[in-house]
């Protein structure tokens, strides 16, 4: 469903009629960017076993993003950029996840230190807090760590090193101290 430019009453998608197509395996892509969505993600989603990719960015969703969602195993690209989403990642992230952009939401929490797989990490004008992961080891393959307008605090730490991949570091607007690696 969309919100109708000239009817401002709220409308929600409803996926829900869709979980026969999730639990059948048939459900792999959603694309519903630049709409005028709002309300919430139905936590069914979730159930999509072989979503591969997300792609909701600059709509109008809110609330907490459904934490099964992160968990997916065939998850390759989450797009959520320009919402109003809130909650935390988990850091243990689906294994072939490789691109998350999350960008001007409300996300808080820590930066995810074990996504194995993850390339880009967008999280600019979000809520993430704390210090930056003491170990990035496991974070090899990043080649974009973008999250400027967040909370973070601490220092950069010196695993930063074994990023051979990063080629955009960008974490102005945050409350890092100390000296560069």
């Amino acid at each position: 469903m969309r919100r109708s430019k000239t009817r401002p009453c709220q409308t929600t998608i409803s996926l829900a009629r869709y979980r026969r197509h999730c639990s059948r395996g048939k459900l792999q892509r959603i694309f519903a960017d630049n709409n005028n969505f709002s309300g919430t993600l139905p936590v069914n989603l979730g159930d999509c076993f072989l979503l591969t990719d997300l792609v909701l960015q600059n709509n109008s969703f809110s609330s907490n993003f459904p934490t099964k969602i992160w968990l997916l195993p065939q998850l390759t690209v989450v797009f959520l950029n320009n919402n109003n989403f809130t909650g935390t990642l988990p850091d243990e992230l689906s294994f072939n996840v490789y691109r998350i952009e999350i960008g001007d939401n409300m996300f808080y929490g820590s930066v995810p230190a074990s996504a194995t797989g993850l390339r880009v990490f967008n999280a600019k004008n979000n809520r993430f807090d704390g210090e930056l992961p003491i170990d990035m080891s496991k974070l090899a393959n990043l080649t974009d760590l973008v999250l400027p307008g967040n909370r973070i605090t601490g220092t950069i730490p010196k695993s930063i090193e074994l990023l051979q991949n990063l080629v955009r570091l960008d974490l102005s607007g945050n409350r890092i101290s100390g000296v560069v690696p």
